[in-house]
């Protein structure tokens, strides 16, 4: 037996061990907050390699029983579109961010806008308020925004565990996004926006803020994304920053095409080829945001580990995922 075959047997015979918690199963949770505990498997797999891109201890329970399988199973038994050994996007996609947040934070003490909170928006079974302790500071207020459904789930895997700053649990449907001060006063209360502001949660709009919406925007409409930007921006102070990952609509419609459960047809929504430019100027009143995006794939978001397409132009047709930073200034 070869090594490499070796330790991958390894790898998963660990991985199968640690599969079941508090006798909690990932077919508990309905369909779309399971795709947390799926980006979780992978996180959990990655932390096995030699060569991980990061290290998550913390995965393993929260993937519930849930397993990962690197090739997939598509419509056709063609290999996944989005994730793959040979496109691995979430690992990519986790690794770039730990990176965007260390980079921001390290320069909390001599920039003007010093970052004092974090919003994990659709936060699911992300540990980085636990496993990031060389990264987030102490003083952090950070808060974690998802349904009540998969949030509950997570406390009680986390129950005995510390995170390494001051987190927060906010249990509120990103999907009820329309305008709160349109709803009646009932609703009101129950949107994001409020439920975020109410004690004992301490969110301070006046403060710079750290946002990231990873595998977020996809799943919702064109104006929805809209609506949750603005949104964004109305509690927003100069000096936040904010990350989302975007697909294009030539991936869109290749992954509702091809997605093997019939439970995700059709649940990839919007898509952008110019997402800079179309959210944060065209779209959504969001000009004095500096906006930039990377696609996966690219020198500076590849680690050597994504070859699945090379850079194609943008003005040529192709699917294509971007990761799309921004500042407030």
């Amino acid at each position: 037996m070869s090594s490499s075959n070796h330790q991958e047997k390894e790898r998963l015979k660990k991985l199968r061990s640690l599969q079941h918690y508090h006798g909690i199963s990932a077919k508990q949770i309905s369909s779309l907050p399971r795709t947390a505990c799926f980006t979780a498997s992978v996180r959990a797999t990655e932390s096995l390699r030699p060569d991980a891109l990061f290290s998550d201890p913390f995965a393993y329970k929260l993937a519930l029983n849930t397993k990962f399988k690197p090739r997939g199973s598509n419509k056709g038994g063609s290999k996944s579109p989005l994730q793959s050994e040979d496109a691995p996007f979430v690992q990519v996609r986790t690794r770039y961010i730990d990176d965007w947040m260390k980079q921001r934070l390290s320069t909390n003490s001599d920039c003007s806008h010093p970052i004092q909170q974090i919003v994990m928006l659709g936060a699911g079974m992300d540990a980085r308020a636990f496993r990031m302790k060389d990264v987030i500071p102490s003083y952090i207020h950070l808060y974690e925004v998802d349904v009540e459904e998969i949030l509950n789930v997570k406390e009680s895997l986390l129950s005995s565990d510390l995170p390494v700053c001051h987190r927060h649990v906010v249990r509120a449907d990103l999907t009820q996004i329309s305008d709160c001060s349109d709803n009646t006063a009932s609703n009101e209360g129950n949107h994001w926006t409020s439920v975020i502001q109410r004690d004992p949660h301490l969110f301070n709009p006046e403060l710079p803020t750290m946002w990231i919406g990873e595998g977020l925007v996809m799943y919702f409409t064109d104006d929805h994304v809209k609506q949750l930007l603005n949104q964004i921006d109305s509690l927003s102070a100069p000096g936040s920053v904010i990350f989302i990952d975007i697909f294009n609509q030539e991936l869109i419609q290749i992954l509702n095409n091809t997605t093997s459960s019939t439970a995700y047809d059709g649940v990839y929504k919007s898509g952008y080829e110019f997402p800079e430019q179309e959210l944060f100027h065209d779209r959504c009143q969001m000009s004095h945001w500096t906006a930039n995006s990377i696609q996966i794939g690219e020198s500076d978001a590849n680690y050597g580990r994504y070859h699945r397409l090379p850079i194609i132009p943008r003005d040529t047709p192709a699917p294509r995922t971007y990761f799309v930073t921004a500042a407030k200034i």
